[in-house]
């Protein structure tokens, strides 16, 4: 008995068999506009971000949509992104700082003369948030600086 329920184990065992698909490498034959992506983030849809050195791409698992300088954004090299808790997307340009794109994605909104100028314009090095919800980026000045989760302030934070 033992040996006949040992010889329908594997026939058993292929019939509830899930098949994972492969990763695919996708391209610029794919759609893809900037080869060069140097950074990827998911928004809470489900869609792709990508940060490329000619703009911002949006994969939604078939074609991409691109956003450049005629869509509002101010620079098209981009160099870091990142999704908050919000689900609104920000941005790290090269030459025009940090721009954020709110969950509505009805366009792309530049920091206020209230934020500090490392954070406005020039290189943004890196952008991302934490557990409690605040964002946390690094400006041209090489300093860290912070944004309470509802708070338009920016804040540098001080390092021991």
């Amino acid at each position: 008995m033992l040996l006949a329920l040992l010889l329908m184990w594997p026939a058993a065992g292929h019939a509830g068999v899930v098949h994972v698909p492969s990763p695919r490498l996708l391209g610029m034959a794919d759609g893809l506009h900037d080869p060069n992506v140097r950074e990827i983030a998911e928004d809470a849809s489900g869609y792709l971000w990508l940060a490329g050195s000619d703009g911002l791409m949006r994969f939604d698992g078939q074609r991409y949509r691109l956003w450049r300088l005629e869509d509002g954004l101010p620079d098209v090299d981009l160099r870091t992104l990142h999704v908050d808790a919000l689900d609104r997307l920000w941005v790290g340009t090269a030459s025009a700082g940090l721009v954020m794109m709110g969950a509505d994605r009805g366009g792309f909104q530049r920091l206020p003369a209230s934020a500090p100028s490392a954070l406005r314009q020039g290189l943004l090095r890196q952008v991302h948030s934490s557990g409690d919800g605040r964002i946390w980026a690094i400006g041209s000045d090489h300093r860290l600086y912070r944004r309470a989760p509802r708070d338009p302030q920016w804040v540098l934070q001080l390092l021991p």
